[in-house]
């Protein structure tokens, strides 16, 4: 008699352990999420069940913050993707072949940044030549490679400031020489 009461006191016990370490483990995972939230103004101990509102709806508002700037962001893409599309005549193509150039004189430093593709890897060398050409010394020049695009900057100091003659016309002859299509390429003076 003992063997069959001792084994049914046995499985109380158990089950009461397995609720009691089922418990505890919900407590941990509710204090992490509580703990995931901004920080509370009050110092005093929530609920457990406001601690779950507060946080349900601080999730609710970050996703509907993330909808929101998925919106903003199709919004700015489309409107750059149109904006793209009326500077090179609504082709693609042509914006992804189309070299960009910009750059930027202040006092005795001179930025120039190119934008190719893989295959206008010659169009850094030329800029470089052209650079030294009208008088300013190359300081640093790099590159860097992200997806289907080249990013070249080049840093120049000019030697002699009245007789530099590098306008836009000057590094346009660059891309000209390659493509037909119209480069975007900008002075910017501070």
């Amino acid at each position: 008699m003992t063997g069959p009461l001792s084994r049914s006191a046995h499985l109380k016990l158990e089950r009461r352990i397995v609720e009691k370490n089922r418990r505890n483990h919900l407590k941990v995972l509710y204090s992490q999420l509580f703990s995931l939230l901004p920080n509370h103004p009050s110092k005093e101990a929530v609920p457990l069940p406001d601690q779950i509102d507060e946080a349900m709806s601080y999730i609710k508002g970050l996703q509907v913050k993330l909808e929101r700037f998925r919106e903003k962001k199709e919004a700015l893409l489309m409107g750059r993707r149109r904006e793209d599309d009326s500077s090179t005549g609504g082709s693609m193509e042509t914006l992804k072949s189309s070299p960009r150039i910009q750059i930027r004189h202040k006092g005795s430093a001179l930025d120039v940044f190119l934008i190719t593709g893989h295959d206008e890897k010659f169009m850094f060398y030329e800029t470089i030549r052209i650079i030294q050409e009208q008088g300013a010394e190359v300081v640093n020049a790099n590159f860097s490679v992200h997806g289907d695009s080249i990013f070249h900057v080049v840093h120049a100091k000019v030697k002699l400031l009245g007789n530099l003659v590098l306008s836009p016309a000057c590094l346009a002859v660059v891309p000209q020489r390659r493509h037909a299509a119209a480069e975007q390429i900008i002075i910017l003076r501070y």
